[in-house]
């Protein structure tokens, strides 16, 4: 993995945890349950895309395939 593409994937990675707390916390402020479980369902699909996007990068790294600005992050 070039330097580039895991820049490329941290920058997502943001984008998604972001997402993850956006949407969690529509669903904490919302009333109505319909709203609730739509935002949590979607928050849910981001927490997939960070936890498949940190496997792609942990793999990476177990390879050696990172450049040396590998950051670990947590998976939710």
């Amino acid at each position: 993995m070039t330097e580039r593409e895991l820049l490329v994937l941290q920058d997502q990675l943001s984008n998604e945890e972001l997402l993850i707390k956006k949407f969690r916390s529509y669903a904490n402020e919302s009333s109505d349950p319909e709203i609730k479980d739509e935002c949590n369902r979607i928050a849910q699909k981001h927490m997939n895309h960070f936890n498949m996007l940190m496997r792609h990068i942990n793999s990476a790294a177990a390879q050696g395939q990172y450049g040396q600005g590998y950051m670990p992050q947590r998976m939710y």
